[in-house]
């Protein structure tokens, strides 16, 4: 089968393995230093911020360890470091934050801020996508469509990591989908389905989706818009509600 790595996998790799789409995604937990240091950083009050996470990290709070990663990361109140916040990310990912372990697999697969290692970064990736964590199952997709590093292109088993990912609402798996479900050459032609996933990843911030839905729009019939908008109807009240039960259960 031949595969056109022009589109898919240059677009999925360029979001997934992108380290600035992770600010500033901090952990959030119920210790009292961690949420002093998330009001500290959205204020920018970002030395008082730091003092905060550092003072979790002390008391034991793991996710401390990944948000200081991504203050080095990002210069917030310290100097840019990329091999200081991999330290950190390391530190995190040891104590089984998925965030941390994706996010430093990216590191190793880029050799940014570690020496290059694709084998660790795929275990990293592995790890954190077995936990559920849809990103960590985005990147993992990204690297089998594309034959990356030690894996052998597998299409199937990326399409399934896309779907696992894109049904937890993350974007750019949305965003694969649907323009995967565009090219027959991979899976059968669904526009209904595509139109779907790209609508979703357009609501979800993935800005280069309204392009792929401005030219589907021009191939759809009425009954498949009609279908499609429906079954978008339902996706969006079934996340309303989920997203209300969370709200009630954090309140009880």
């Amino acid at each position: 089968m031949q595969l056109k790595r022009q589109t898919l996998p240059a677009l999925a790799l360029g979001v997934s393995l992108a380290m600035s789409q992770f600010f500033p995604a901090f952990i959030t937990t119920a210790y009292a230093d961690m949420a002093t240091g998330l009001e500290a950083f959205a204020v920018k009050d970002y030395k008082r911020a730091y003092r905060e996470f550092e003072s979790a990290w002390k008391a034991g709070d793991a996710g401390a360890a990944y948000n200081l990663g991504m203050m080095y990361d990002g210069g917030y109140g310290v100097s840019n470091s990329r091999m200081e916040a991999a330290k950190w990310y390391r530190l995190a990912a040891d104590r089984d934050i998925v965030e941390a372990m994706n996010v430093l697999g990216i590191a190793y697969m880029r050799g940014v801020g570690v020496h290059k290692d694709p084998h660790m970064a795929l275990e990293l990736f592995f790890r954190a996508a077995s936990k559920g964590y849809a990103p960590a199952q985005f990147s993992l997709g990204a690297l089998y469509y594309a034959g990356t590093g030690p894996l052998k292109t597998d299409v199937q088993k990326a399409i399934e990591l896309f779907t696992r990912s894109a049904n937890a609402g993350h974007p750019p798996a949305q965003l694969a989908l649907g323009q995967l479900l565009l090219e027959d050459q991979y899976v059968e032609m669904d526009r209904i389905a595509a139109w779907q996933w790209l609508a979703l990843a357009l609501e979800g911030g993935e800005r280069s989706a309204q392009r792929a839905l401005d030219k589907l729009a021009t191939k759809m019939t009425s009954s498949e818009m009609t279908k499609a908008n429906e079954a978008l109807k339902k996706i969006r009240a079934s996340r309303n509600d989920s997203n209300q039960n969370k709200e009630i259960n954090k309140s009880e």
